[in-house]
């Protein structure tokens, strides 16, 4: 989970690079496109047509809009505000599912997780930061991008118990592939040659993160790896230092601890939810 972290860190460098010369829809499309192209023949190997229909079509396409929009709206947040900034906002994912999980999953939220939730948004006030500065169009997007997050996570805890993963990621790639695709001639501006490496790199490096991922997952469980994710506002932080000579301000990283700790103790007191209900 920490290599993933950082590759994902990375990939995101890359995006916030092309953003400057490239529009956020042609970032996307080229995206998902790559990993339909890479997956769809794996779940062809491994499943065949016959087993390609998802058992809720709707709530494929529903998750898979939810990805792309956080995704697209991560990307515009990148474009305007520091890389470690937009990294930090994202974290709200898990405050969005604690907050929508009764109403949504019928999961029981104690009263432990609900003051978690208000200190979260403790933190994320001081990362904004209303009233000390104008509060810009990327850090909009990148709340945005968290909140629809929180939704993709909640959706995939839903098709968990229905399809494959392998399959939803199929799904996913296929609705910001064919989704995007009649807005892109409106858009596309042919890549430089000197940018079909930053392009290439930034695909590699999400495939082989989600990769990465997927056997951490498979090698502990999701408490234990979860924390590990947020070795991700490091390595941002490195990176747009070394590289867009961008840093967080000090009261913008008291609010990263605190929703780095909010996110920590959810995860954790989720898996003990879990692990009561299952005794």
């Amino acid at each position: 989970m920490t290599g993933a972290s950082v590759l994902f860190s990375m990939k995101d460098g890359f995006a916030k690079y092309l953003g400057a010369s490239y529009p956020v829809p042609e970032i996307l499309w080229i995206q998902y496109s790559a990993m339909l192209i890479i997956f769809m023949p794996i779940v062809l190997i491994k499943y065949g047509w016959a087993n390609l229909m998802p058992k809720s079509p709707k709530a494929q396409l529903m998750r898979g809009i939810y990805a792309v929009s956080a995704v697209g709206l991560f990307y515009l947040a990148l474009t305007d505000i520091p890389l470690a900034d937009a990294t930090a906002l994202i974290f709200i994912t898990p405050i969005v599912v604690t907050i929508l999980s009764p109403f949504m999953l019928k999961e029981h939220v104690g009263v432990r997780r609900w003051v978690a939730v208000i200190l979260g948004f403790g933190g994320v006030l001081l990362i904004v930061q209303p009233g000390f500065q104008e509060v810009r169009m990327g850090t909009l997007a990148g709340l945005s991008a968290g909140f629809l997050f929180g939704l993709f996570s909640i959706s995939s805890r839903v098709l968990a118990r229905q399809d494959d993963p392998l399959l939803t990621v199929v799904y996913t790639a296929l609705v910001g592939a064919v989704g995007l695709a009649p807005a892109i001639p409106a858009f596309f501006v042919m890549p430089a040659v000197i940018d079909i490496w930053p392009f290439l790199g930034m695909l590699v490096l999400a495939g082989l993160g989600q990769v990465m991922m997927m056997y951490a997952f498979v090698a502990a469980p999701a408490v234990v790896v979860t924390p590990f994710i947020y070795v991700t506002i490091l390595a941002a932080s490195a990176i747009g230092y070394f590289y867009f000579g961008d840093f967080p301000d000090a009261l913008s990283w008291v609010g990263v601890v605190i929703l780095i700790a909010v996110g920590i103790y959810i995860a954790v007191r989720e898996s003990r939810a879990k692990e009561t209900v299952s005794d």
